[in-house]
């Protein structure tokens, strides 16, 4: 198997990882960013210790769109603030551009975020609505980290939210549920939530953990 059992403790894996750090961006989320940013280094260093393969680290920030009553004026669905890369201090730098604003409502876009990371040919996403992607806080075509063939897909999705639903949500422009979920089988990516409270205090990321043989834990344990 891929993973090998060193001691009760250890889980050494040896395979090659290409792991998304997945940052929720909006207001509530500034002690939390604010804590990552000190924490990276270790973040790196831990991932590190128990992998004898080589691993690569990237970083995204999502919002929301910016549209009442879903977001702010200025919010972005999703932004790439570091490729993959296998250097500590590349990761670091990247996660240290990462900020807390806006948000609008409590549900956020994780869906649309990941529905864009997983899909090369995704469009631009007009995140005002005006019907261009012109604005600094859209995003533009084309701007996925460059996953490496054969390697393990994880995201770290860190937020405190649970994520609009269409079907529930008059004229959200985002992905729903299903569509996420299949994007995910497709692409073989496990989804790891980093959320206050861990497992059950974000109903919308536990399923989305579970239904890719990830798990959630909680930002307030190490």
């Amino acid at each position: 198997t891929p993973l090998q059992k060193q001691n009760p403790e250890t889980t050494i894996i040896d395979i090659p990882l290409d792991i998304v750090y997945v940052q929720d961006e909006t207001g509530s989320m500034g002690n939390d960013i604010a804590a990552l940013v000190s924490l990276a280094p270790e973040i790196w260093d831990g991932i590190d210790s128990i992998t004898t393969n080589e691993f690569k680290m990237s970083v995204v920030g999502y919002r929301d769109y910016a549209r009442y009553p879903w977001g702010s004026s200025g919010d972005h669905v999703y932004r790439l603030l570091g490729d993959f890369t296998s250097s500590r201090g590349q990761f670091v730098n990247a996660v240290n551009q990462l900020t807390a604003s806006g948000g609008g409502d409590n549900p956020e876009a994780p869906y649309a975020a990941i529905s864009y990371l997983l899909t090369p040919s995704h469009p631009c996403i007009d995140s005002n609505g005006n019907g261009n992607c012109a604005d600094g806080h859209d995003t533009p075509y084309g701007h996925q980290p460059t996953f490496r063939s054969g390697a393990t897909r994880i995201i770290l999705l860190a937020t405190d939210a649970g994520a609009h639903e269409p079907a529930d949500t008059t004229g959200y422009p985002g992905p729903g549920y299903f569509e996420v979920i299949e994007s995910l089988t497709n692409n073989r990516t496990v989804v790891i939530g980093l959320v206050p409270g861990g497992s059950g205090a974000v109903s919308d990321i536990d399923v989305l953990a579970e239904a890719t043989g990830g798990s959630v834990h909680s930002t307030g344990a190490t």
